[in-house]
């Protein structure tokens, strides 16, 4: 994988950023940044999610993560070939839908990457 894929061999889908956008950044303290260069989602300057390839990847405790992972569209998050970041799941689901259903798992990352 070079340095300019991912997992999925796309940089990020915009369609997916579009209803990220739209359910993130209402809310207070929530604000657009950058990881490895992908658009991100950071509370109080702390990065939660990442757009990546035909997915987006969430901050959540290793237990959580370890759990998460039995989920068919659920993976660690592997942001370079090689380096898997245990408390990172990089979640791609079939249809783009699909991500706006997800206002559970997105509090949680803010809450986690929030120390609470």
């Amino acid at each position: 994988m070079s340095q300019n894929t991912t997992q999925t061999g796309q940089r990020f889908n915009p369609q997916i950023k579009k209803i990220m956008d739209d359910m993130l950044l209402v809310i207070p303290g929530v604000s657009e940044g950058k990881l490895f260069g992908y658009p991100a989602y950071t509370i109080k300057g702390k990065a939660f999610a990442v757009l990546c390839g035909a997915g987006v990847a969430f901050k959540l405790s290793e237990q959580v993560a370890e759990e998460m992972i039995r989920d068919d569209y659920i993976t660690y998050f592997e942001p370079v070939e090689g380096k898997i970041w245990r408390a990172w799941i990089l979640v791609e689901y079939p249809r783009v839908d699909q991500y706006r259903m997800q206002k559970p798992l997105y509090e949680r990352a803010m809450r986690f990457t929030l120390g609470e």
